[in-house]
């Protein structure tokens, strides 16, 4: 597809400015977004953002055309059935309806550039029967991160007798059906490091990292072996060796705090590690306080200016991918602790409770309406003569606006068929 560079420049360059209108904003107000409704200032971000997407839908209108015109794809053994049928002579019996396979799941694969751009707010994904919006470094890499289930598939198949793989045994407490084409990853085997140096200070304590997290392994206990291990807070501080230790040992691994994760982890450690264990990766990040920039001050000053490039989101990620892990799940900008801890709660909804893969569970925060809370809220208003719990009705009423945007901050980069179990 050949398209004018100076086109992709400018909207970049708009890009950039709109995110650094975000990073600049006041820390506080950037990590508790207590704001009622929408000022100048946000809409002015929430025109800029409209204005990007547009853009951006406008650069890519040829393959935003291609999406709407795949082909539905018609399984190789039916195909193979129907001509095998068209040299028998007709049979009486009917026979049930040919399953076609409809596209369920849209990979975007695009360099560098582009891979900086809210891609999955075009509107032309909408269409269809697209249930999955994710994105991936190349196709050598989608290619490299499929390969890997397919030799552990076959070095199953050695093991197990007479060529047969083994059926491996999971949780009796998994009662969700995997659907089909997904690749299944154990949960009992999970790590998480929340919010380790306690950053997320506010007076609203269910807002924080910390809170919500304790709230998730509550509330799911039964539908898990209550194998999860990690960190929650400092009173047990994970030291650069326990980083390193969670992250080698681990098939999904689950960050949720401040700043950057490499503000948090030595990257001369990260890149000489082997990370292929690692099958998902969440990062509920880019959370900002006059605490976590003041301590990231300080790390970035002994750090080399080569490797701070890697922080930005995207580069991250392709550090990540590097070394092995297959997916990563990330936000793209800025973000509140209110939207952070909505996503903890969409993404748990979706993978335990409904048995969605990462890819439909992605895609579904980003339909999800972020103040979905409002009608409950009502109900809490007009429920207060009826003695409703106070906290929880200053608790709703707190809620606070949410932009439009938010929807499409964090995104999936990776297999987007992996399966929590």
């Amino acid at each position: 597809m050949h398209r004018d560079s100076s086109v992709i420049i400018q909207i970049l360059s708009s890009f950039n400015q709109f995110r650094e209108t975000l990073v600049h904003s006041s820390p506080e107000e950037m990590s508790l977004g207590m704001h009622k409704t929408m000022g100048p200032e946000e809409q002015k971000l929430a025109q800029d953002f409209n204005s990007i997407t547009k853009s951006v839908e406008e650069y890519l209108q040829p393959v935003c055309a291609a999406v709407h015109h795949w082909d539905v794809r018609i399984p190789t053994e039916v195909v193979k059935k129907t001509k095998e049928k068209e040299l028998k002579p007709p049979s009486t019996s009917q026979e049930p309806p040919t399953q076609v396979e409809v596209p369920e799941y849209l990979i975007l694969i695009a360099d560098r550039l582009l891979l900086e751009f809210p891609l999955e707010a075009i509107p032309a994904w909408e269409e269809g029967t697209i249930s999955s919006v994710s994105r991936d470094l190349s196709l050598q890499m989608l290619a490299n991160r499929l390969h890997l289930h397919k030799e552990e598939t076959e070095v199953a198949k050695k093991e197990g007798k007479g060529g047969k793989a083994k059926t491996k045994k999971y949780s009796k407490r998994t009662s969700r059906l995997m659907p089909a084409n997904c690749i299944p990853v154990e949960s009992i085997n999970l790590k998480y490091v929340v919010d380790p140096f306690e950053e997320a200070k506010y007076k609203i304590e269910n807002f924080t990292p910390i809170f919500k997290v304790q709230e998730i392994l509550e509330k799911y206990r039964d539908a898990f072996p209550g194998r999860w291990s990690g960190f929650l807070g400092r009173k047990n501080f994970p030291s650069q060796a326990d980083w390193e230790q969670s992250l080698s040992s681990c098939s999904g691994f689950f960050f949720y705090g401040m700043e950057n994760l490499l503000s948090h982890v030595l990257i001369d450690s990260l890149i000489t590690m082997n990370l292929q264990d690692c099958q998902i990766m969440f990062l509920l990040n880019l959370m900002h306080t006059a605490y976590s920039l003041q301590r990231r001050a300080k790390f970035d000053e002994i750090q080399r200016p080569s490797p701070l490039m890697l922080h930005k989101p995207v580069d991250t990620i392709i550090l990540l991918s590097l070394v092995g892990v297959r997916s990563v799940m990330s936000n793209q900008w800025p973000t509140f602790l209110f939207c952070n801890g909505r996503r903890v709660d969409l993404l748990c909804e979706s993978m335990i409770r409904l048995g969605k893969s990462i890819g439909k569970a992605v895609f579904h925060i980003m339909k999800a309406n972020f103040r979905d809370l409002s009608k409950k809220e009502e109900l809490l208003r007009t429920s207060t003569d009826k003695g409703a719990d106070r906290g929880t009705v200053m608790l709703s009423s707190l809620i606070p606006f949410v932009p439009a945007r938010s929807n499409f901050n964090f995104v999936l980069f990776g297999l987007p068929n992996l399966f929590v179990i």
